[in-house]
């Protein structure tokens, strides 16, 4: 079994992260050497230099996935939203009366 068929999805995407950021790094440096042979600043633009460059662009752009439409946000009922925000106020405000019944109990039998 590989490590990362045991990662979970926080520990899936913070590697993610990892990787994409030193793979930007890596094809930044490229793009930064193939700049002058691009832009003609060391002399006749080559064709294979500008190929290169256009595919470490394309690499950087699918990397970051800007080809893409954004994702749809799902539609939350801003009504429904607020019941279940209640629901779990209710519950936490539950837990600490426990908690401070609790508390009172312990000052009073010290």
């Amino acid at each position: 079994m590989s490590e990362l068929s045991t990662l979970t999805p926080d520990e899936w995407d913070a590697l993610a992260d990892q990787v994409r950021m030193h793979n930007t790094a890596k094809l930044r440096e490229v793009l930064a050497v193939l700049q002058p042979y691009v832009d003609g600043s060391v002399g006749m633009v080559s064709p294979a230099h500008v190929r290169l460059y256009l595919l470490a662009l394309k690499d950087l752009g699918q990397m970051y996935r800007v080809g893409e439409p954004p994702r749809a946000q799902e539609s939350v009922d801003p009504a429904a939203e607020v019941l279940r925000l209640q629901a779990a106020q209710a519950r936490v405000l539950d837990q600490l009366e426990v908690l401070e019944a609790k508390a009172a109990r312990r000052r009073l039998g010290s």
